[in-house]
C-alpha cells in the first residue's frame, strides 16, 4: 500500500500504465476508500471504458428484460443505469478538477435517483428509496434538486409516457 499511499497525497500520475496498475493493485490490497481514489484519478480511463462496457451491456440487457414482456422486473435495472451514469459523470468530474475525489461516490447516487426520477416519474420515490439505501439523510438537497431538474427535464423534452404507464397501455386484459 506504500505506492499508492506516496501519490496519493501530490496528486502525481503514474509514469506509465504499468504503474497505474500498480496503484490499482496496491489499492486492492489496501482496501480503503483513500487508496481506490487515488488508484481512479491515476488511471481514470481504464475506470471510463470499463463503466461505459458496463452501461451498453446493461442497457441492452434491460431492453431485452423489458421487450421480453414476461414478468421480470425493470426497477434494479434502472436503478444500475443510473448507478452508472451517475459513475461516469463523477468520474469525468474529479478528473477535470471540478469534484473532489472524495464525492466520487455520492455522484453515483445522485446519478441512480436522477435517472429513476426522469424514467419512472417518481421523485419523491427515488429520493426516499435512495435514502434507506445509503442510510443517510446528508444528500437529501442535492437529491432532492437533481432528482427535480431530471423530471421536469425529462417532461420538457416531452418524455411520455413514463416506464410504469407505458407498461400499463401495453397491458391487455382478456375477458
Amino acid at each position: 500500500a506504500a505506492g499508492a499511499e506516496s501519490t496519493a497525497g501530490t496528486g502525481a500520475a503514474p509514469e506509465s500504465t504499468a504503474a497505474a496498475e500498480s496503484a490499482v493493485s496496491n489499492a486492492a490490497a489496501a482496501g480503503t476508500g483513500a487508496a481506490w481514489l487515488s488508484a481512479i484519478r491515476h488511471c481514470w480511463w481504464h475506470y471510463l471504458i470499463l463503466l461505459f462496457a458496463f452501461l451498453v451491456i446493461r442497457f441492452v440487457g434491460t431492453m431485452i428484460s423489458y421487450g421480453a414482456t414476461v414478468p421480470g422486473g425493470i426497477f434494479m435495472p434502472i436503478f444500475v443505469l443510473g448507478g452508472i451514469w451517475g459513475a461516469i459523470f463523477g468520474l469525468l468530474m474529479v478528473h477535470a478538477g471540478i469534484l473532489p475525489a472524495a464525492c466520487y461516490l455520492n455522484m453515483i447516487v445522485l446519478g441512480m435517483t436522477a435517472y429513476i426520477a426522469a424514467t419512472e416519474g417518481t421523485p419523491f420515490t427515488s429520493i426516499l428509496l435512495a435514502t434507506e439505501m445509503i442510510g443517510s439523510i446528508e444528500q437529501i438537497l442535492p437529491m432532492a434538486i437533481v432528482t427535480f431538474v431530471a423530471y421536469y427535464t425529462s417532461m420538457a423534452l416531452g418524455s411520455q409516457p413514463f416506464i410504469y404507464d407505458a407498461l400499463r397501455e401495453e397491458m391487455t386484459f382478456e375477458k
